[in-house]
């Protein structure tokens, strides 16, 4: 897996520091809408490079999250803040 660098990272409305977050499969609802909208935006979700989505409507917030498809995972993982995170072992 590539390594972030330390820093402030999105998720949704917000940013995060580094420290806050962790990496986890997304949600198969939201992965499908993610990958829908990067398509529809021409954003190419390269495996093993993260990728920062920014999904805006004008009745919604803005919304950013970082995405990784990782080599030889069939589920797009995402960057959460370690709070929200469910199933780590």
């Amino acid at each position: 897996m590539k390594t972030l660098q330390d820093g402030q990272y999105p998720f949704r409305e917000g940013y995060y520091p580094l420290t806050a977050m962790v990496m986890t499969e997304a949600p198969p609802e939201l992965e499908a809408f993610l990958a829908a909208h990067a398509a529809a935006n021409g954003i190419e979700i390269v495996r093993d490079e993260p990728v920062e989505l920014v999904c805006a409507a004008p009745d919604m917030e803005t919304n950013r999250f970082l995405v990784f498809w990782p080599s030889g995972s069939e589920r797009m993982h995402l960057l959460v803040p370690r709070h929200l995170a469910t199933g780590l072992a």
